[in-house]
């Protein structure tokens, strides 16, 4: 068996699902105030904290993380972000430091990360890693579309929301923001093409009990990112077209397709076919009230605009990039957020907001500290698809550097990836003694 292939699972495996599950949804449990303090990726930092001083083993496989540049390489690229952040606020003489609460979150969750990781490390289940990130966005497909046909289920699930969420699901007529997770709508459409990608990329190295889980997975993974966000239609067929082309000329001497990529464009007809069967079956089956709320999904699908958002309307392009005129392209305003909290000029387009804060030193700062959570060696088109993405999703939102439910799933593939690389490095050295 491959190194990089996952064994058969145990009952630990299905504890250490639980914690990524955690890790990666940062949820709050909104109902009960002394649980809605914390989110569920804090949480575990909290748990990991004090099994710390309980397990001299998990202990020590921190430490020696903790004395690797690799493994701390990504804390200190996001300080100096802080800093640099920091400088921005103080020379604008802005006393908003709102962003400094958006960066001192993320680097919360950094350490967290690092810990989580360890904790997997000293269980034995690094190489298992991704396909606990796998399985856990493939779980959290379930949870939405189970909340959308179930209203028991639905009602479960705004227990983990805020009563804004709540209101704004409504206008969806529950079909979106039904994920449990502290990340509802594009943000987490984002992450749903990030793990697509990671699969698809790692289809040979990533293993899953049964012969067509994959296949099941990655459908779930595509029906996910649907649910969460129309955005994540475009990046999955811009990651699968970019897979398809590098498997087809992965050979300069002739054009060549991988069976894998091969396989998944083969699977993509029979999913539409499938959708369609089903589309037909529930219009000649469901009830008036069930298709009211399917004409909703179908017309949020087909139309950008909305009606609870000037922003997200037709006009989001000309909207958002109209207002670089407003702003010091090259050194920013300094602003992150108005004072009542929204977003400063009002746009969501990322790079707008990047502009205006920082101009393009704050832009180039960020983009180098994305770029560099992402492997340049052995995953190196993995590396190049994700960095496609991340340009194209910020251009709709903010997600270079900044978008929680994304940076986690990356922070968590930037270890493994080094991990990986320890333990090609080792074997070549035993080999060579």
């Amino acid at each position: 068996m491959d190194k990089y292939e996952t064994k058969e699972w145990n009952k630990k495996d299905y504890w250490n699902l639980i914690v990524m599950f955690f890790y990666l949804f940062f949820f709050r449990l909104y109902k009960i105030k002394i649980l809605s303090i914390l989110e569920s990726t804090i949480i575990i930092g909290v748990v990991l904290f004090i099994y710390l001083f309980l397990s001299p083993n998990y202990r020590k496989n921190l430490e020696f993380l903790l004395s690797r540049k690799k493994y701390t390489k990504p804390v200190t690229g996001f300080l100096i972000v802080i800093l640099i952040a920091l400088i921005i606020s103080l020379v604008h003489g802005i006393s908003d430091l709102s962003i400094m609460q958006v960066l001192l979150h993320q680097m919360a969750f950094l350490v967290v990360s690092i810990m989580t990781f360890s904790y997997f490390r000293y269980r034995g289940c690094a190489n298992k890693v991704i396909e606990y990130i796998i399985i856990a966005y493939s779980i959290q497909t379930i949870v939405q579309y189970f909340s959308f046909v179930l209203p028991a289920f639905n009602s479960f699930t705004d227990l983990f929301k805020s009563e804004e969420a709540i209101i704004l699901k409504r206008q969806y007529d529950g079909f979106r923001l039904n994920a449990i997770s502290g990340s509802l709508a594009g943000s987490l459409a984002f992450a749903y093409s990030v793990v697509t990608i990671i699969l698809i990329s790692r289809w040979r190295t990533v293993s899953f009990r049964g012969k067509y889980t994959k296949y099941i997975a990655l459908v779930l993974l595509i029906l996910g990112g649907v649910a969460a966000g129309r955005i994540s239609i475009i990046l999955n067929i811009i990651g699968i077209v970019f897979f398809s082309l590098t498997g087809i000329f992965n050979s300069r001497k002739k054009l060549s397709i991988s069976y894998v990529t091969l396989r998944i464009i083969l699977l993509i007809p029979f999913l539409l076919i499938g959708i369609v069967y089903v589309i037909n079956y529930v219009e000649n089956n469901a009830s008036m009230a069930f298709m009211a709320r399917v004409n909703t999904v179908t017309n949020w699908l087909a139309n950008t605009r909305t009606h609870y958002s000037p922003n997200t309307s037709n006009n989001f392009w000309e909207f958002s990039y109209s207002a670089l005129g407003r702003i010091d392209v090259l050194f920013g305003d300094g602003i992150f957020t108005n004072p009542d909290g929204t977003y400063y000029l009002g746009v969501d387009a990322g790079y707008v907001r990047m502009l205006a804060y920082g101009g393009i030193f704050w832009l180039v700062t960020l983009v180098s500290y994305q770029l560099s959570l992402f492997n340049k060696t052995r995953y190196r088109m993995e590396s190049i698809a994700l960095t496609i993405l991340v340009f194209i999703a910020t251009a709709k939102q903010d997600c270079m550097a900044i978008s929680l439910q994304s940076q986690l799933v990356f922070f968590m593939l930037y270890f493994c990836n080094v991990s990986d690389e320890d333990i090609i490095t080792q074997e070549g050295i035993n080999a060579i003694l």
